[in-house]
């Protein structure tokens, strides 16, 4: 998935992030949805 939010191959992905890069962009995404989410609720 962060890959393909990248624009990137999964090779690509391993050969230029680190794990604590992919982590944090892990995190991002991941508050990005719950945040999506939540503004879907308050919506309703």
């Amino acid at each position: 998935m962060i890959a393909e939010k990248l624009g990137m191959t999964l090779a690509e992905l391993r050969q230029r992030m680190t794990a604590a890069e992919l982590g944090l962009w892990s995190a991002f995404y991941e508050l990005q949805a719950d945040q999506q989410q939540e503004a879907i609720k308050q919506n309703r």
